[in-house]
């Protein structure tokens, strides 16, 4: 029984993995950062499922930070699309 756990566990976090590494930083949280540059710059907000113009200070960022509205949505377009949640249709 212990194994079966084991093993499901192993399994759940190789997917976990795998789309943390296929959408980046899209489900890292926005960090406008310490400095006081101003570069504008876009973030994925998971609550609405968009990508979002925000202020980036020019340090200590996160991977959820893109130069353009266009690389962020070509990015997390999957999970814009619900993918995540129904990765199969017709079922």
């Amino acid at each position: 029984m212990h194994l079966i756990f084991v093993v499901s566990v192993a399994i759940l976090a190789s997917g976990v993995m795998g789309i943390q590494e296929l959408y980046g930083g899209c489900f890292e949280d926005r960090k406008v950062g310490l400095c006081k540059a101003a570069f504008p710059r876009y973030y994925f907000d998971f609550n609405s499922k968009k990508c979002e113009f925000f202020i980036y200070g020019g340090c200590d960022g996160t991977g959820n930070n893109f130069l353009t509205m266009e690389e962020c949505e070509e990015k997390c377009a999957g999970i814009r699309k619900n993918e995540l949640a129904d990765p199969v249709d017709g079922i």
